[in-house]
């Protein structure tokens, strides 16, 4: 061993040591050093923003869009669209059809949380990421008003992960809707969720969000009170002809079509809300169809009629006989609970991934499928806090890593 004051050159042999130097230089030095990095700090605006609570959003400076702002947080940020950075890995063409749909609780989630979801999303080798545009959060203060904050917050994480966002504006602001009722009802007018449409692309369109899901599961009263195919192709005109006056090529879809049956006043089957959808005109407003095929507690290839995966080809034979067979279908939400009624537990939710992209991926009319959600929304027995493949502490879940070697290629196709 060399004696302390003759360290190893990495080359081998001993390095000659280097005279010492005076006092003087030290001072000068370490000068030197603090006056370079102070410098450097007021070059990049000086020092990075401190971690925000959970639940709270960045602070940031006004937008000359905003106006009156009333509530929790009704600030809006400016732009701050990040970088797209490469991916965490080379994504496979089983990847670029692959995503995860949150929901809107993502825009609630604290930093770490945040971080950790995408951090997941993007080590499977998925691209897609869909999370509602909440027009009933982002102008709750009225007409003049937005709060971006929250979708900034996610569009700007996904994107440094090298994620794609699907945008998914959905839901309506007390003030544009009839008193009594929930965000869940459709607009009084169509132009006003049309024109917060309109102020979301100039936002985020031009700046890589490429693909719109116009409201989510318009076809079930759960999130469309009393629904309505007609009046929601004039809403789905509107918003098309919106989004393509800023960006003329994104992709639009159709809500996410829930499974259903025809029950006047509460639900309309997925075939018969897209028929009238094309019977109002409405063909030439989308670019795709989105379509929601969960069929828990059904295996996904079990062969009876009533399931919302195999009635997928029913979907695009409507499409075919309207001109529209070079359309896809996009599944934007698709999984099974691991707990409470209808769940399947955890090993047959991992086992479902596998069928469902198998399947959906031999069919040449299909676009991307994304897999509902990415963990647990909490720890209880309910059926809706259970969907995830994490389970609501981060803790991985079987299906995790059969969504990861089904989008690498590594996992054999199951058993037909």
């Amino acid at each position: 061993m060399s004696p302390p004051d003759a360290p190893h050159d990495p080359q081998g042999g001993a390095r000659p040591r280097a005279s010492r130097p005076t006092r003087t230089q030290v001072v000068v030095g370490i000068a030197l050093v603090v006056i370079l990095g102070i410098v450097v700090w007021a070059l990049r605006g000086g020092p990075s923003p401190a971690p925000f609570p959970p639940g709270s959003s960045a602070p940031s400076r006004p937008s000359t869009t905003s106006s009156t702002t009333a509530g929790p947080s009704t600030t809006t940020t400016s732009n701050p669209i990040a970088a797209v950075a490469p991916p965490v890995k080379p994504r496979t063409a089983i990847g670029a059809r692959a995503g995860f749909a949150t929901g809107s609780t993502i825009l609630a989630d604290d930093d770490g949380q945040l971080a950790a979801d995408l951090d997941t999303v993007a080590a499977t080798g998925a691209r897609w990421v869909r999370f509602d545009f909440d027009w009933s959060w982002v102008q709750r203060a009225g007409p003049t008003s937005f709060d971006w904050s929250a979708i900034d917050r996610v569009v700007n994480a996904a994107h440094r992960r090298g994620l794609d966002v699907i945008a998914l504006p959905t839901y309506t602001p007390e003030w544009a809707r009839p008193p009594g009722t929930s965000q869940k009802h459709p607009p009084n007018d169509p132009a006003d969720f049309a024109r917060f449409v309109h102020a979301a692309a100039l936002r985020y369109a031009t700046r890589g969000v490429a693909v719109w899901e116009i409201w989510n599961e318009p076809n079930v009263d759960q999130f469309w009170e009393r629904p309505d195919p007609i009046r929601y192709t004039q809403l789905l005109e509107m918003s098309a002809a919106a989004l393509r006056s800023v960006e003329p090529g994104v992709t639009i879809l159709t809500g996410g079509l829930a499974p259903a049956t025809n029950d006047a006043g509460s639900s309309v089957s997925p075939r018969t809300f897209l028929e009238r959808i094309y019977d109002a005109g409405g063909g030439a407003s989308f670019d795709g169809v989105a379509d929601h095929p969960y069929t828990f507690p059904l295996d996904p290839t079990t062969r009876v009629s009533s399931n919302a995966f195999l009635q997928t080809r029913d979907l695009y034979a409507v499409m075919a006989s309207h001109g529209d067979g070079a359309k896809k279908i996009w599944a934007t939400e698709v999984g099974a609970p691991t707990r409470g009624d209808g769940s399947v537990g955890e090993r047959t939710q991992a086992v479902w991934v596998a069928e469902y992209y198998s399947v959906w991926n031999t069919w040449p009319f299909t676009g991307p499928m994304l897999w509902f959600s990415v963990r647990d929304a909490g720890p209880g027995r309910d059926q809706q806090d259970s969907f995830g493949v994490l389970h609501a502490d981060g803790s991985p879940k079987p299906a995790l890593e059969t969504i990861t070697r089904v989008i690498a290629g590594t996992l054999p196709p199951p058993s037909p």
